[in-house]
């Protein structure tokens, strides 16, 4: 009898773990809409459809849940917006907007709310209180690397090396850069990280190969770039010799010789002109007197009636 009774308890110890952990992992499942949207960091608009049957909706309060068990448990602490009378109240602007006729706009869309759940909890007129569920997916999708690298790739010996590799799809890929020959294994992160290449003091031996390839349980996407590292001569960057300071310093004393000889020849020009100038108003003036005087010496008197 007592083992009887024992099996009975375990019996219904099992069950009520059963329905526990069932009920929580069938919650995906009890959402009465579902929204599937690409993982593309774009606005989602996700309408709150409450039937209302015709009657006019007052109130509204709306939550962003993890999962659906989270929200029956404790829904107001994920509250985002409400509307009452007619007002819009958004708690995070920056991240959802909710609009007046109950629309529920989600700004750049991304992997985090996959499964996540949306309830709008309504005031209807003579029909109280009215509830919907809209469950999130991101649609899984391959990989596929959308920024590249130009290719071929060339870079100065002693620069630093950037090469970049953004993969989109869902579930989230895993960037893993590679260098031929010997497909050596340079850096292996999950796109939700930095996935950019950098290699510092760049050397011939460097050059080469760089292959990135994403993965998900999808599919893969590969990339190859051809890295080519320029040697330039050292006699190119190198300071000026002491020859090469003396050519342009006696560059430098040619051009103030050069400017010197000029202003020198301009004010001698002037000195002459203007002593040209001096001559001729002495020779006008001497012979402008010449002339008055010689005129004067040849007047005949007239004669005067006694």
């Amino acid at each position: 009898m007592d083992i009887l009774k024992f099996s009975l308890c375990i019996f219904l110890f099992v069950t009520h773990l059963g329905e526990t952990y069932g009920s929580e992992g069938s919650d995906i499942n009890d959402a009465e809409n579902q929204i599937v949207v690409k993982n593309d960091a774009r606005d989602v608009h996700i309408p709150c459809s409450i039937n209302t049957e015709g009657q006019p909706q007052s109130d509204l309060g709306l939550y962003l849940c993890p999962t659906m068990a989270q929200c029956r448990s404790d829904r107001d602490r994920f509250i985002i917006a409400r509307i009452e009378k007619r007002t819009v109240f958004n708690y995070d602007p920056e991240e959802y907007k909710l609009t007046l006729n109950g629309t529920l706009i989600v700004r750049k869309i991304s992997s985090k709310y996959d499964g996540m759940v949306v309830w709008c909890i309504g005031q209807i007129r003579y029909q109280g209180v009215r509830e919907n569920t809209t469950l999130i997916q991101i649609a899984r999708e391959r990989p596929k690397i959308r920024i590249t690298s130009p290719q071929p790739f060339l870079v100065v010996e002693g620069m630093n090396l950037h090469l970049d590799c953004e993969a989109i799809g869902f579930p989230s890929p895993r960037v893993i850069w590679f260098r031929l020959p010997g497909m050596q294994m340079l850096q292996n992160r999950t796109n939700d990280e930095a996935t950019s290449l950098e290699r510092r003091n760049i050397t011939k031996d460097d050059e080469g190969v760089y292959i990135c390839t994403a993965k998900n349980p999808l599919g893969n996407d590969s990339y190859e770039v051809q890295v080519t590292v320029i040697d330039f001569p050292s006699s190119t960057v190198s300071t000026p010799t002491s020859t090469t300071r003396r050519i342009i310093m006696d560059k430098h004393e040619s051009r103030e010789d050069d400017a010197y000889k000029v202003i020198t020849f301009a004010l001698l020009l002037l000195l002459v002109l203007a002593t040209v100038g001096s001559v001729v108003l002495i020779w006008r003036s001497a012979t402008c007197g010449r002339s008055s005087r010689g005129n004067n010496s040849h007047k005949v008197p007239i004669p005067v009636n006694v």
